[in-house]
Order: C-alpha cells, then structure tokens, then sequence
C-alpha cells in the first residue's frame, strides 16, 4: 500500500514540478535528525510503513509539508491508530482550561513550536513509523526518530512528556535553593495546556510580564519554544484570534462560537409562510469601520451624509447629430453616499480591471500609475495579484495612497451588494413568527495565512447586530429541499458543519407533527453530522433530546479533529451503515437528504453509488440510472453552499457524466 500511494505521490509531485521542493523537506529531516535511514542490516525486522502526501501552503515559510497517513489499512487489516494507545479523553479538558482562561483580568494564550517534533521515539518503536521515499530508481527506507502529527497517541504522548516536565521542574524548586523559577508559574502551566496550546489568564499586566518571561525559560529547559503570544487588549497584533476553535475578540475581550444561531423576529406579517427546507435571503451591512476608511480616502467635494441624485449622461443618435440628455440612475438615487456604501455597494470583493484603469487615470504618483496600468492591463498579472491579496476597496487605495477617487464615477464602477442565503433552521410549527439561522462566522487571512485578516460580509453582521434592530430579509422556497408529504417516508440527512441547519428545521417540524397528530406512523430518520471536535456541536444537546423523544431515530457523529480519535468524515460513517441505507433508500423509497460544501456532496454522492451498486449488484449503467430515479422522483436532495465556477465544475461532472453515458449508449429495447 505505501509503494503504490507513493508512485502516485511522485507523479503528482513531478506533474506540479514541486518533487524538489518536497525532497528538500526530507533532506532538511535527516539533518536535523528528526527522520533517519534505516540501516540495512534492519530493513527486516518487524515494521509498518506510513503513506504520506504533500500538502501546500501558499505564503507560508513552509511552502510543501509532508502529512502521514496513521489511519491507513489494506483491506481487511488494521490501521496503525487502530493499535496504539490513545490515553485519556482530552476534550474533558476544555470546560475547565475555558474557565481558567477567564478567571482573570487578561487572558493570555501561546503555542509550542513544533511540539511534536520535540519529542524523541524509542528506538525500538520507530520501525513502527517508517515511509518510502524515492530516488531515482530506488526506494529509501526512512523511519521517524520524533512523534508524528496524525498518531491517534500523539496528543497524550506530548501531554505525558509535559506533565513530566513540569513535575520536574516542581521537585527542583521544592528541592533546590538555587531553583530561580516559582512554583505558582510551574503550577499554573501544568493547568494551562490543550495538547501544544497553552490558554490561561493573569491579573495584571506586571504578572502578564512575569508570567510570559518564566514560561517561556521553563518551557525551554524542557526543549520546547513557547511563542506566538496573544492577549487581551493588545493592539499590536491581530484583533481577534481563536482559543481552542472559539473566536476571540481581543479588543472587546469576548469569546463567541464560530457557528451561532440567529434568531430574527417580529416581522410585520404576523403569519409568515415558510416550509423546512427555504432559505432566508438577508441584505448585508458593509462594515461601518471600512466605509468610514474609503469615505476618507474620497475626493472630498460634497457631504457624504446628504442624499444625492446621481444622474449619467444618455447620448443618442440623431439625423441631426448626438443628442445628449442627463438622466437619474433608477438604483441609487435618494441616498448618502455614507448609505450607498453601506447598503447597496459591494466594497470587499476585489477591484475589476476597469476601476483599476480609472485609478490609474487618476493617480498622482507615477510608480502607482505603472503599477495600476499594468493590472489593469495585463490578465494573468492581475490574476495573480488577485487570487493572492483578494483585496477589497480599501486595501486597494491604501496600497496605491495617491488615488482619490471622485465619488460618481467610483459608484458607476462598483457592483451592488448581493443578498447572502442561509437555510432555515426552524420550523413554522414550533417557532411561530420567527426564522432561526445556523451561521459559521467567516474570518480568515489572505497570502496564505500571513495576509489581512478578512471578515465575510453577512455572516459578521449578523454576528454584531442588536437586538430589535431592522434587517431586510425575504424568503427563497426550496421546493426541492422540502420534507417528504408522507410523513411514513424514511429520510436520510446528511448535514456536516453548517449543513445541519436545515436539519434542525426538519427535527423541529417533526417533533410539531408528532405532538399534533399522535395517532399518526412517523418514518425514520437518520442523521449524520460531523464537525471537528464535540465540544463544537452546536445542537448537541438538542439533538440527545430528539433522540431521547424518538423524533431522530439516530445519529452518526463524525470528529475529523478529536484528540485521541481516529479521524472519520460523513461518508466514511455512511459507507458502514451501507446495508441499512440501501434498504431504506431502495426498498422503503426513503429520501436523500445532502447539504454542505461541494467537495463533501461530491465525495457523499459517490459512496452512495458505491451502496447502491455493491448491495444492488448493478453495473454501473444501472446505478447511473437509479441515481437520475431517484433526483426525477424528488428522492435525492441536495442543499450545496461555496461553489466556485472550479468547484462547481468538479460537482457537476460526475452528474453531466452520468447523462452523457445514458444519452450516448444504445438502448437494447
């Protein structure tokens, strides 16, 4: 298995023209000794070997790293996480690390570098861990000599070695006069740490000093590097940052989920009309910082709080010559500037080509002009330039100061702003006259991680609005997301991350039903839902009761980020309970219910035709059949979110795929 997944990898590599790239990380492995050959006269001695896979990072200092496959087995064997020890549950941690992190004034919060690759394997244990690599012609038997990122054990392993550490480190202070650093500082790092990030809270800023200066020179007696520091109210970093997967705003000093639920109510009709399954359209705010900035950065020839008519110039063609006439534009008119970049103007997408030629008409410094020229000019370098920075309005003035753009002619280059669509997580029966939605709080930093920290439009406003504040919504049907009519219909829901949302809509209306109507069959449905740890299950409490009440028959947690726990996706639970899926779907007529991301619908789709083929006994003609059944008898739903035209290509193929074959093979009858 690792000779075969490794000729892919190398083929990949060398089709990308990365192959060096990737080998160098090895060479600097062997000299620093983190990874070794193995010797010859070892080669047989007991072994597992690792695949591995490069994994980029673009504008990162490591621009290709190496990631080992733990989880990997032959067909009927074991993996090697199925065989090592993962030691205590180390989520139980979190409420508790949570709480010490706002017990005082300033929460502070720091990582060991490298952590893992600290740590030194027994020799004995480290044929366990070897890989191929391949030179030329030949393979080369490597092995690690420290932990490796992806071992079920590795989380506890590096909590055993720190804990070690610390009690060291204890027994010296109590023992030794000459021990310069305190017991409090040892004790409060001994309670502070999840797996290699260190959370906890001081009192004042002189303990904020003292604390950071002890901990880094215990943490570094034991090898390790204790940095990337971050606190409360410190401005010469990022604003925000996340502790444990939790989003904190350091300024403020509040901690919020990433996913939240939003409740919106008291609509003006009473009896608004939706089913399980709709999407609510929401009208954004710009970010009122941002719109503050590009005002300021305007040519300042009026008031940008007055409403202003703004009117473009018609000419038309007569025998007599060009007739020109000015006339109101039908979108913006009878409002603010201030209001128009608020509300009806996109300014965080990237600048097109043709607002950057106006900007250079316009620009008084002669190297932004040429600079400006040449992105609007030239196709492949304003790619780059966008695809890299994704700049909006004002990162693009600020990298080019001299532009000040005349505010007319700016407002005619500029897209509006777009309503953003969220399913619905409620249901008309429990929550009358009210929408709830389930929303991830975008946030993320450009150039790969070493740019601008980004924020998406709707999601952070709805995040920050008030309470009682207006917002102006509609309703999107999704005829083909409803529940099933026959309430004795099976469903099978598939909803990771954020695509639980309209689930909880559908768990909710059915729980209305079966208080309602009591004498009548309900269906069963099964719900697969993954996240990354538990801790970060939004509904998780909700769920256990829909399941105590019988109104969720089951659920299927997949964790692709518990410590201690193999990593497992959707589809990969899916494909366990294959047997019982394909008779709800096949012999009970069940529904199919998928929403989330392309990439995981696309990898959900294709286990199901797997089922349905092994379990069916089909060719692969007649599972291209079924599965275009299932969609014309509205029995195969999906709900996908974040296509891009490249995304959405690689969705549709196999979809487009499937008809091309229907169309193009000949029919026997």
């Amino acid at each position: 298995m690792a000779s075969s997944r490794l000729e892919s990898t190398v083929k990949r590599l060398e089709a990308k023209k990365i192959f060096e790239l990737y080998n160098e990380v090895f060479q600097g492995w062997l000299n620093d000794k983190i990874i070794e050959i193995v010797p010859r006269e070892e080669l047989g001695n007991d072994c597992h070997y690792l695949p591995h896979r490069p994994v980029l990072k673009e504008g990162s200092k490591t621009k290709i790293r190496p990631v080992f496959d733990a989880s990997a087995c032959v067909s009927g064997n074991v993996s090697l996480n199925n065989c090592v020890e993962k030691g205590p549950n180390l989520v139980e941690l979190l409420p508790i690390i949570l709480n010490r992190f706002r017990e005082n004034e300033i929460g502070v919060i720091s990582d060991i570098k490298k952590a893992f690759l600290q740590i030194e394997i027994n020799k004995k244990d480290r044929d366990y861990l070897r890989f191929l690599w391949k030179l030329g012609n030949k393979y080369v038997h490597l092995r690690h000599r420290r932990v490796v990122f992806g071992l079920a054990c590795s989380p506890f392993l590096l909590a055993a070695v720190l804990e070690l550490h610390f009690n060291t480190c204890l027994e010296k202070a109590k023992n030794e006069t000459s021990y310069v650093w305190t017991r409090e500082t040892i004790k409060k790092l001994k309670s502070s740490f999840y797996v290699d990030n260190c959370v906890t809270s001081v009192k004042n800023e002189d303990a904020l000093l003292y604390f950071r200066r002890e901990a880094k020179e215990i943490l570094r007696q034991g090898g390790f590097d204790l940095y990337e520091w971050e606190y409360s109210r410190d401005s010469s970093t990022r604003s925000a940052a996340l502790v444990l997967g939790i989003e904190w705003d350091k300024q403020k000093d509040t901690l919020r989920s990433i996913t939240l639920m939003v409740e919106v109510g008291n609509f003006p009709n009473d009896n608004i009309q939706y089913n399980p399954g709709d999407h609510l359209g929401v009208f954004p705010c710009n970010n009122e910082n941002m719109v503050d900035n590009i005002l300021r950065r305007l040519e300042n020839s009026f008031d940008f709080d007055t409403p202003i008519d703004l009117q473009i110039q018609k000419q038309v063609h007569t025998p007599n010559g060009i007739v020109k006439s000015w006339i109101t534009h039908d979108k913006y008119q009878g409002n603010s500037l201030r209001t128009l970049l608020t509300r009806f103007i996109d300014i965080s997408n990237p600048p097109s080509p043709n607002l950057l030629k106006y900007f250079a008409s316009i620009a008084a410094c002669e190297k932004e002009k040429s600079r400006l020229n040449q992105l609007a000019s030239d196709s492949f370098v304003y790619e780059d330039w966008r695809h890299w920075k994704f700049p909006n309005l004002l990162e693009v003035l600020e990298e080019f100061p001299s532009v000040k753009p005349y505010a007319p002619v700016l407002l005619l280059h500029l897209t509006t702003l777009q309503p953003r669509f969220y399913s619905i997580s409620s249901s008309p029966l429990s929550h009358q006259n009210q929408i709830h939605l389930t929303v991830a709080v975008v946030q993320y930093e450009t150039q790969g991680g070493n740019g601008n920290v980004h924020y998406g439009v709707c999601s952070n406003y709805l995040k920050n609005v008030s309470i009682n504040e207006t917002m102006y919504v509609f309703i999107r049907s999704a005829v083909n997301f409803n529940m099933p009519d026959n309430t004795k219909t099976p469903m099978i829901l598939v909803g990771p991350g954020t695509g639980i949302a309209p689930f909880r809509g559908f768990w909710n209306h059915r729980q209305a039903q079966m208080e309602n109507m009591k004498d009548i069959e309900f269906g069963k449905i099964w719900l697969f839902f993954g996240c990354r740890q538990k801790e970060l299950d939004l509904y998780r409490n909700e769920k256990n009761k829909m399941i105590e009440n019988k109104v969720l028959d089951r659920e299927f947690l997949a964790l692709s980020r518990e410590p201690g726990t193999e990593k497992t996706y959707v589809q990969d639970l899916i494909q366990i309970e294959a047997m019982h899926i394909y008779d709800m779907l096949v012999n009970q007529k069940g529904h199919f219910y998928v929403c989330g991301d392309c990439t995981m619908a696309e990898d959900v789709y294709q286990t199901l035709k797997h089922i349905i083929k092994i379990h069916g006994n089909m060719i692969d003609q007649e599972v291209e059949t079924y599965m275009l059944s299932m969609r014309d008898e509205n029995r195969f739903h999906e709900d996908i979110f974040g296509i891009t035209l490249r995304t959405a290509e690689v969705h549709n193929r196999s979809r487009e795929t499937a008809r091309i074959k229907l169309i193009s093979k000949p029919r026997n009858d």
